[in-house]
């Protein structure tokens, strides 16, 4: 699957998800391999501050850091694997985390919704499905007396366009639309959909 982190325009930033119907173009062999030679030569190369750190976790392990150069890159990145775990921690609002295709989820229903806007997108009732898109709401700026103040964005789980089928001169239209698979409405959410609506002239989905 190819995902592609794009400016999209609108203020828009995201992944996109491809539909699987059209032709194959590209794959992802030689971008994932060209990221884990990078990802090791960075991390062999750079361990002047963080051997001492490595050598621990290596040793944790039951591994000796001076071998691990000397394994072949596809072991070396089961090690960098391995090395890079970190303790997961427990959801704020309890949900289970989920994954489909190598994209993880912060919930079983938000990976649910991505297995029916997959479906949907393969029926080509939608097209440019995209993951985690972010919208600006508010724009950067500097106050008078030279503090500068921070964009306000907001992240939705999904966005898409959806056939609105054909007006009455046979042209096919397609609405946006942006989703957000809610479990808590919080307080910031909810000023920010207000926000998104003022800036952007329609609302946020609640699935």
């Amino acid at each position: 699957m190819s995902i592609d982190y794009r400016d999209f325009g609108y203020g828009e930033i995201g992944l996109t998800i491809p539909n699987p119907a059209e032709p194959k173009r590209v794959t992802n062999a030689d971008r994932i391999r060209a990221m884990t030679d990078e990802i090791l030569a960075k991390w062999l190369c750079n361990v002047s501050a963080n051997s001492n750190a490595l050598r621990r976790r290596s040793e944790s392990l039951g591994l000796n850091y001076d071998d691990i150069k000397r394994l072949s890159p596809d072991a070396q990145a089961q090690i960098m694997k391995q090395l890079g775990k970190k303790p997961s921690k427990a959801s704020k609002y309890h949900a289970e985390k989920d994954e489909r295709n190598g994209i993880k989820f912060d919930s079983k229903k938000e990976a649910r919704r991505y297995d029916e806007l997959m479906l949907m997108l393969k029926a080509g009732k939608i097209r440019r499905l995209r993951l985690q898109p972010e919208f600006t709401l508010q724009e950067a700026y500097i106050t008078p007396e030279g503090e500068r103040i921070r964009a306000i964005r907001y992240r939705a789980d999904f966005s898409y366009e959806r056939d609105a089928g054909p007006d009455t001169y046979g042209y096919s239209h397609w609405l946006k639309v942006v989703e957000d698979v809610k479990g808590v409405r919080t307080s910031d959410y909810k000023i920010k959909r207000k926000a998104f609506r003022a800036r952007y002239g329609y609302d946020i989905t609640e699935i």
